[in-house]
């Protein structure tokens, strides 16, 4: 079930991650806002849609449901994403200044962490799950 954001499909439930993904089993849980986190998302993202195959700006937008359905905080989320994608060829081109990057960017993130509110940090890993299970 997908339904069309910004023209593209994404899942309903903004729900993008799921615990088959072998990248979220070295997460920082603590700190969950940490680049090596982010990094983590975009290796995920790059598998399931390939470096190339979407524009830039959906990819964002993917990226950014990531980050929602994992529980990091929009602020943190749009500062990630605007250090990682700021010197990126397509949005040198698409936008004058940085400051105009980062208001679309808030854009998309008001859009994904508004309409996906649910999603938000929904995310859990099957060794987690188990724990709780466990947990009396």
């Amino acid at each position: 079930m997908e339904q069309e954001s910004h023209g593209y499909s994404f899942p309903r439930d903004g729900k993008i991650l799921m615990p088959g993904d072998t990248y979220l089993l070295k997460m920082d849980k603590r700190n969950k806002g940490a680049k090596s986190n982010f990094d983590h998302f975009i290796s995920i993202l790059d598998k399931k849609e390939g470096k190339s195959k979407s524009p830039v700006e959906f990819y964002i937008y993917k990226l950014a449901g990531i980050c929602n359905q994992y529980g990091i905080d929009k602020d943190c989320a749009c500062d990630l994403i605007c250090e990682r994608f700021k010197n990126h060829k397509e949005i040198r081109t698409q936008f004058k200044t940085q400051y105009d990057f980062y208001q679309k960017l808030r854009l998309i993130a008001d859009s994904v962490y508004g309409q996906f509110k649910s999603a938000y940090g929904t995310w859990q890993n099957e060794t987690e799950e188990e724990e709780k299970e466990e947990t009396p």
